[in-house]
């Protein structure tokens, strides 16, 4: 699949509806979720998808996917769609799939770990602040609303930086901020990385 290119219509039309089919899984499960990274900023800037994004991620914290995760990955499959790498551990757990019709798009769960020491909410190489995730505002997508990062427009400065100008890009160091992105694992994920590690020995 070629990451960077204009999605047709057909293509997008598709998109949209495994985009709800997946809302309606995680709300028949009762799952706490919510819109970030570029399905967001589609909703934001475009009231649309992002024609040229490659993927759709939709957060999670991470107690609600690890506690679910086998559930969610068994639904999946049972609905069509072809799971392509999972990680059930603490410190980045996610469900990676595609719809086995059309992988022109592919679609994540991804988790967020609350870091109360550090005021934030971590992943492996990204950082949320707490106060963005605390408590949620309110998005309308394609007539729908949907939990988001509060405020929207402050949370997307601190992911993409200047989020208002549109920018065609797969590599990380370009497109996203450098304080939502780092290089680099902090010190917490390699200690959950340890941890999971004997979890799994013992």
């Amino acid at each position: 699949m070629n990451k960077i290119r204009i999605r047709n219509e057909t293509e997008l039309s598709n998109r949209k509806k495994n985009f709800f089919k997946i809302v309606n899984i995680l709300e028949e499960m009762n799952v706490n979720f919510f819109l970030q990274g570029g399905v967001l900023l589609g909703a934001r800037r475009e009231q649309n998808f992002i024609k040229w994004d490659w993927d759709i991620e939709i957060g999670l914290f991470n107690e609600e996917l690890i506690t679910k995760f086998d559930l969610l990955i068994k639904d999946l499959e049972e609905k069509n769609y072809t799971i392509q790498n999972h990680n059930k551990t603490s410190y980045t757990p996610k469900i990676s799939f595609i719809d086995k019709k059309d992988d022109s798009t592919s679609y994540s769960l991804i988790g967020w770990k609350h870091n109360k020491v550090l005021k934030c909410f971590t992943r492996k190489h990204f950082m949320i602040p707490e106060k963005f995730l605390m408590e949620f505002d309110k998005i309308k997508f394609f007539g729908k609303e949907f939990n988001c990062p509060k405020p929207i427009d402050e949370y997307l400065k601190h992911h993409y930086g200047n989020w208002k100008t549109p920018l065609m890009s797969s590599n990380k160091q370009e497109y996203l901020n450098k304080n939502f992105y780092k290089n680099k694992e902090n010190l917490f994920d390699i200690i959950y990385k340890i941890f999971d590690f004997i979890k799994k020995k013992f």
